[in-house]
C-alpha cells in the first residue's frame, strides 16, 4: 500500500530535494540481439503540449527499483505487459533539470522538477494497450528516432545514449554527436 503525499506537500519536496525516478526504453531485437526498434509513449508533457517520450516515473518510498520499472511498465502500458529480461544496473543515469532555464550538466529538462532517471532497456512481450500519462504507444526505427524532433523533456539524447549502449549500427560515423 503506498501513502500518497498531499499535493501541496509534494510541490514543496520538488523544489527541494531530486527525485529517483525510472525510465524504460523498450526495444525489439533481432535474433542477433540487434535493437532494430524502440518503443516511446505520446503523452501531454508539463510543458511542451504531446511529445514521444520514454515510460517511466518516480520511484516510492521503500519501493525496489525492479518493481518499480514494472509498475511503471504496467500501470503505463497495461497489465497484460511481461518483461523478458531486467537487467540489475540501469543501462544510463540521466539528470533531469528543474527548469528551462538551468540547463548546462543535465541531460534533459522537467520543469517540474530536479530528477534522477534511471534508464532501463527491455523486451516486452503480451498485448501493450496504452493508458493513464500515455495517449500512444509505438515502436520507432533507430533512424526514425534520430530524426524525431518532437521527443519530450529533451530527452532524445537520453534515448540515443541508451542505444549507442545497446551497440546499434547507426550506419553513419556522425550518429548523434550534434548533442
Amino acid at each position: 500500500m503506498v501513502n500518497w503525499i498531499g499535493e501541496e506537500d509534494w510541490l514543496k519536496i520538488q523544489r527541494w530535494i531530486p527525485i529517483v525516478c525510472v525510465d524504460i526504453l523498450p526495444i525489439i531485437a533481432s535474433d542477433q540481439h540487434e535493437v532494430q526498434k524502440a518503443g516511446l509513449i505520446l503523452r501531454k508533457t508539463p510543458h511542451e503540449g504531446e511529445k514521444w517520450c520514454t515510460v517511466g516515473g518516480r520511484l516510492f518510498y521503500g519501493e525496489p527499483i525492479r518493481q518499480g520499472v514494472l509498475r511503471q511498465l504496467s500501470e503505463t502500458l497495461g497489465e497484460e505487459i511481461q518483461v523478458n529480461e531486467l537487467g540489475s544496473q540501469p543501462l544510463y543515469v540521466a539528470q533531469y533539470a528543474p527548469s528551462l532555464e538551468v540547463q548546462e550538466g543535465f541531460d534533459a529538462i522537467d520543469p517540474r522538477k530536479h530528477a534522477i532517471g534511471l534508464t532501463y532497456s527491455v523486451e516486452l512481450t503480451g498485448e501493450i494497450s496504452p493508458q493513464n500519462e500515455a495517449l500512444d504507444f509505438r515502436y520507432f526505427t533507430v533512424q526514425e528516432l534520430v530524426d524525431k524532433q518532437d521527443i519530450g523533456f529533451e530527452q532524445k539524447a537520453v534515448i540515443l545514449a541508451c542505444l549507442e549502449r545497446l551497440n546499434v549500427n547507426w550506419g553513419t560515423k556522425s550518429h548523434h554527436k550534434y548533442f
